[in-house]
């Protein structure tokens, strides 16, 4: 049974492995499809999440959506790689601040949060369709890691996108 001092590497439970497929062609362009995720804390310190993909950026686009109260009090301090967004298409919850990966590797620290050890956010992930060249099959993960940059957990999501005739 993992707690909070498991450790990925040892215990295969922690992290979750294509937790959710994206078909990006059944998407509307320019409407932004989210995954709601939770992240605990893990051991004492601030924690990071970092954004890993290769995926080009004429075609995907992704966001990071954070409650308005938790963004202000955990993350504001800590963005890299990530821009603010005024206004969306859509938002997964009506509280959300939404940032925006200007590249893969957006890395996002989060202050100690002990005594909310579980913060709720949600990754988006835009596509334009008639941007798709060829088939591919790509991960992109969320990676978690402790305040010594030892990854604690996270997720990936298997984006699948079809050549458009």
């Amino acid at each position: 049974m993992p707690t909070i001092n498991s450790k990925p590497r040892l215990d295969r439970h922690i992290a979750q492995r294509n937790l959710a497929p994206f078909d990006m062609t059944v998407m509307a362009a320019k409407k932004i499809d989210w995954k709601n995720f939770i992240m605990a804390q893990a051991g004492e310190g601030p924690n990071s999440l970092t954004l890993q993909h290769a995926l080009p950026a004429d075609s995907f686009r992704f966001y990071l959506a954070v409650p308005k109260k938790t963004f202000e009090r955990h993350a504001a301090k800590g963005l890299r790689g990530w821009a603010l967004v005024d206004k969306v298409a859509n938002k997964p919850f009506p509280d959300a601040v939404i940032l925006h990966a200007t590249g893969s590797g957006a890395h996002l620290q989060v202050a100690a949060h002990a005594k909310e050890p579980f913060l709720g956010m949600s990754l988006g992930i835009e596509g334009d369709p008639s941007r798709f060249k060829t088939v591919r099959v790509s991960d992109v993960a969320m990676v978690h890691a402790a305040h010594d940059d030892t990854i604690v957990g996270g997720f990936t999501l298997r984006v699948q996108a079809s050549a458009r005739s």
